[in-house]
């Protein structure tokens, strides 16, 4: 469009008016000594001119680009959040993002600046050709190989020295990939090699290295190559080869040598056009692969689709049943292959309102299990069914709006606790997020609260010293600065020797008839030489013992009502503080099991679901904040609220709590029923995980 405009609105024929203009005044100061004012002007103002339109088409360009880059960019997060689970896991979480903008960048760039600028080259080459065409009395067949000739013998030169001396100095030793490979492994793997004393080793390879970096062969090659490129760096050849050929040009067409300029400028000018339409024509096949990367991961599998094709819905919950399920990690299209992470022919069925415990060793298939309720991944072989409709033929989201899923690892969002625990239910009210953190036990938190706080204050301690007086010296800072610390401490044993001494009682629970050991006295450091006193207790009694008591199990004695008066006693803005608290990525900041709890509190806003699955999602939580807040609490909620509730756990307390167990092994239902049920006929896997030995 622009060329078919007036010459100054087209970037070609604008550069070769200024190319002009440039000349002339170079030969008007060579040869007559006088710079005119006029024409430097004009050339001036036509520079300014040429630089606007060609930066108003280039910034057009950009944000035509810049909008389409992140519709793109759209595009692929789309299909990533409604992908199948393992789509996309051959990439890392940061891979994915470079790799794909990569391909996303060169793959827009392709059709927004390489194809428009080869169409535009391929007409600028036939508009310079035409015009030199119409001076072919004045062109030399000399100026024109001359370039072709220059460019083919360097190449030539530069590949013979390639062959003889190698490719020429490219990276000092020290930063050498396979030297910063040595230092990060001597770094990543220090205890190992301190260990096994590789160190010897470690420095040999290093000695190698260097002996081949320092060889006489490497000296010899190392000087070529600098000396080859400060020969050419000072281009004497191409300054002679210049001279000669315009000399015997001037002389063959009598030409002045502004006319001869004038001639090889425009034809430097289509030599460049030529190359660069070269290389972007090369550039091509490598465009058209991370094209093709874009267009892979545009068309992976995703279940979108489903929400037209799929006939079922479901809006309530009354019954799944699995069965015959064989499903593996291995597989070619539907058909698995060993190993099996599930392979059972039993019928496992989950009714509404009731409570069920899976249990199993490492590797026995619980999680696989619930990725395959949650419709994560399709058994290859076998029937899951919900209300009698085949799950296959149930939309996704339908489904996951009756499931509330918490995992061991949950991810906690960069935000604010109040921000996460809000993923349950964003509608909720600020009394409703209070009570579903207290139910999940985030207010027994309130010490690490404390623990911040104190450091902010020894900060403003610092800063404050640091303000108000220059001669406070830093090691005056740090002695302040560890006082304070051991006070800390102190108050914090204080406490702990505190709540021991008021500790009035401790229930322990059995379920088998075993005589157990206890120390009893006021104190366990006075009468630590005490003798045990055996008490034989029957099952499933609730035995009390006044004053301290210490077990010879060296488990932790606690005040079980300790933990629920600490949430009762904090004030609304004392919560309200904890709730605000920040959060970073994936919860670097918070332990793991507040990380759970917070996880866990999501579960008690969502009181829409049907179907409550927490797979381990309380392991890292102590005993006591399990027993005395967590399940009471969720128990209670799952009754109000008629859910189904599923726990996946290794800890066997859980099936105190569930109305029915199923324990896998290998991917085998090794048994289901009650608790009571399992110990009756003494399942022999089920009393292997309570302990028994056989």
């Amino acid at each position: 469009l622009l060329e078919n405009m007036p010459w100054y609105l087209s970037r070609r024929k604008l550069g070769r008016v200024l190319r002009r203009n440039r000349n002339t005044i170079y030969n008007s100061v060579v040869r007559k000594g006088i710079f005119d004012r006029i024409v430097g002007a004009k050339y001036l103002f036509w520079t300014f001119w040429y630089v606007l339109i060609m930066s108003l088409e280039m910034h057009i360009k950009n944000r035509v680009a810049l909008k389409d880059k992140f519709l793109v960019k759209r595009l692929v997060l789309q299909r990533l959040l409604f992908s199948e689970i393992d789509v996309f896991s051959e990439y890392g979480s940061k891979e994915l993002e470079v790799r794909i903008m990569y391909d996303i960048n060169r793959t827009l760039r392709l059709f927004s600046f390489v194809i428009p600028q080869i169409i535009s080259n391929c007409y600028a080459m036939v508009a310079e050709t035409q015009e030199l065409y119409d001076k072919r009395e004045k062109l030399d067949w000399i100026a024109v190989v001359r370039p072709l000739l220059a460019s083919s013998s360097w190449t030539i030169v530069d590949w013979f020295k390639m062959q003889v001396f190698g490719e020429g100095v490219t990276q000092l030793f020290i930063t050498k990939p396979e030297v910063t490979k040595l230092f990060h492994n001597a770094i990543e793997g220090l205890v190992d090699i301190q260990l096994n004393n590789l160190q010897e080793k470690q420095l040999h390879l290093y000695d190698t290295m260097l002996e081949e970096e320092f060889s006489w062969y490497e000296s010899v090659r190392y000087f070529v190559n600098r000396a080859y490129r400060a020969f050419t760096s000072r281009g004497a050849i191409d300054f002679l080869s210049t001279m000669f050929v315009t000399d015997l040009v001037m002389r063959r067409r009598d030409m002045n040598y502004e006319e001869y300029r004038k001639m090889q400028m425009d034809i430097d000018h289509l030599r460049n056009i030529g190359r660069r339409t070269y290389k972007q024509l090369r550039s091509m096949k490598r465009v058209f692969e991370s094209q093709h990367h874009v267009a892979t991961v545009l068309n992976s599998p995703n279940f979108q689709e489903e929400e037209k094709t799929l006939p079922f819905e479901v809006h309530d919950f009354e019954r799944l049943v699995m069965r015959d399920i064989v499903f593996s990690y291995h597989c070619t299209t539907t058909h698995p292959r060993p190993p099996y992470a599930l392979n059972f022919t039993d019928e496992v069925v989950f009714e509404r309102g009731r409570t069920y415990g899976i249990i199993g060793q490492n590797r026995s298939g619980k999680s696989t299990l619930v990725k395959l309720i949650c419709k994560l991944y399709q058994p290859q072989m076998g029937l899951i069914t919900i209300n009698a409709m085949d799950y296959r033929q149930v939309k996704r989201r339908s489904l996951r709006n009756l499931l509330s899923y918490i995992s061991q690892k949950p991810y906690i969002f960069p935000g604010t606790i109040r921000e996460n625990i809000l993923i349950g239910n964003m509608h909720a009210t600020e009394e409703e997020v209070i009570a579903a953190a207290t139910a999940a036990g985030i207010f027994t938190f309130d010490e690490m609260l404390k623990q911040e706080d104190e450091a902010r204050k020894i900060k403003k301690i610092i800063d404050r010293a640091k303000r108000v007086s220059s001669e406070v010296s830093f090691d005056q800072i740090k002695t302040m600065t560890q006082k304070r610390i051991a006070q800390l401490q102190d108050e914090k044993d204080k406490q702990r020797e505190q709540l021991f001494q008021n500790t009035q009682h401790v229930a322990v629970r059995f379920e088998e008839r075993k005589p157990i050991r206890v120390t009893v006295g006021p104190s366990p450091k006075k009468h630590s030489s005490d003798k045990p006193i055996s008490l034989s207790v029957k099952p499933n009694r609730v035995y009390r013992q006044r004053g301290p008591i210490r077990l010879v199990l060296e488990e932790k004695v606690h005040d079980e009502d300790s933990l629920e008066s600490q949430q009762n006693s904090l004030s609304r803005e004392r919560k309200l503080e904890i709730l605000n608290m920040p959060t970073r990525e994936r919860g670097a900041n918070v332990s793991g099991g507040f990380a759970q709890s917070i996880a866990l509190s999501r579960v008690f806003l969502n009181s829409k679901a049907k179907l409550v699955i927490l797979d381990e999602s309380m392991s890292a939580m102590d005993p006591v904040k399990k027993r005395t807040v967590i399940y009471p609490a969720l128990m209670k909620f799952i009754k109000k609220h008629n859910m189904t509730l599923l726990l996946i756990s290794h800890d066997m307390t859980c099936v105190d709590y569930v109305d029915q167990v199923i324990l896998l092994e290998a991917g085998r239902i090794a048994a289901q029923g009650s608790h009571h049920e399992l110990k009756r006929v003494r399942s022999r896997p089920y009393m292997q995980m309570l302990g028994a030995k056989f």
